[in-house]
């Protein structure tokens, strides 16, 4: 397993818009003022209060869903693959409150806390299915669940809710980044950066909500959800990014739709992008703010050497 760090990053830059993008990184000033506060003191309860009878875990759901499409979004110049960290992650991050006070009460529940994953998510079945094929999976479960007479059945048709919700937020959550590439692309003066903050569009348009059809593709798709899972107090490890991405890669190379040259300085960003929360995790709340785990090569499931093109 392979620990990035920020201060190693530079090894793994090969082409100039890595350079560039890294030493804009390292010139940023982080102070008080990159932080994002401007939901830390609402309650999704208090603007509609209607939401308390809904379940707990739908009502979390709508909270993400409440910072992910408030907080800001930015394409920063150089950059192929978008996703803004949530108020750099210089103090502990909070999302809207969605917990009664009853609840709080009887159950000591501090929406603070106790978010976090340590888990892997399944980024190679998000590539192949996008969040359109897991809210698909969702509604199916409840058609089914309706007809089944489970005694757990609320409990289960909650979750699925839930889920359901939080594709939709996942799905608006890159339509944003689709709007604000498009208006950048309608005032950038440099034919060559506006033909790319179209395709930054045409990209999001497509991902994280449908399966991803190019390396391109898979490496926005795969961004979105460190960036989300980041801006809610979430940890989540990176998983085995090579074997996710080089099923893809392989199909473009062979296809002459992208260069090796052109694979690298995607892959320069995305590293660069995943990496760009690690700088700002100086705080004592930043369990796993300076650096990312990542499974690379190893062996396939019958055993065999899983090395790729994109291992090394």
């Amino acid at each position: 397993m392979a620990t990035v760090v920020m201060d190693e990053v530079r090894e793994a830059v090969d082409t100039p818009r890595g350079e560039r993008i890294l030493a804009r990184q390292r010139a940023t000033p982080v102070d008080e003022s990159d932080i994002w506060d401007a939901l830390d003191n609402v309650s999704i309860l208090d603007e509609d209060p209607r939401l308390a009878a809904e379940p707990l875990v739908v009502r979390k759901a709508l909270a993400v869903r409440r910072l992910l499409l408030a907080m800001p979004v930015t394409i920063a110049p150089d950059e192929l693959i978008v996703g803004t960290f949530r108020a750099r992650l210089l103090v502990q991050p909070k999302v809207p409150d969605f917990i009664t006070a009853e609840e709080k009460a009887r159950y000591g529940i501090d929406q603070d806390y106790g978010w976090y994953g340590h888990n892997t998510l399944d980024y190679a079945g998000l590539i192949a299915k996008g969040f359109s094929g897991v809210r698909a999976e969702a509604q199916a479960a409840l058609k089914r669940l309706s007809a089944s007479g489970d005694p757990d059945q609320a409990r289960q048709i909650a979750f699925y809710r839930s889920i359901i919700v939080s594709c939709d937020t996942m799905r608006d959550f890159g339509g944003r980044y689709v709007d604000l590439a498009d208006t950048l692309a309608g005032s950038e003066r440099d034919p060559q950066r506006a033909a790319e903050l179209r395709q930054i569009a045409r990209i999001c348009r497509r991902v994280p909500e449908y399966p991803a059809t190019s390396f391109y593709e898979a490496l926005q798709s795969y961004a979105l959800s460190p960036v989300a899972i980041h801006s809610v107090y979430a940890d989540g490890a990176m998983g085995r990014i090579d074997q996710c991405f080089y099923p893809l890669l392989k199909r473009d190379l062979e296809n002459g739709v992208l260069t090796y040259a052109e694979a690298q300085e995607l892959v320069d960003c995305f590293v660069l992008k995943i990496n760009d929360c690690t700088r700002y995790g100086t705080s004592r709340n930043i369990r796993m703010g300076r650096f990312h785990n990542v499974v690379l090569a190893g062996q396939t499931r019958d055993g065999r050497d899983a090395t790729n093109e994109v291992s090394y």
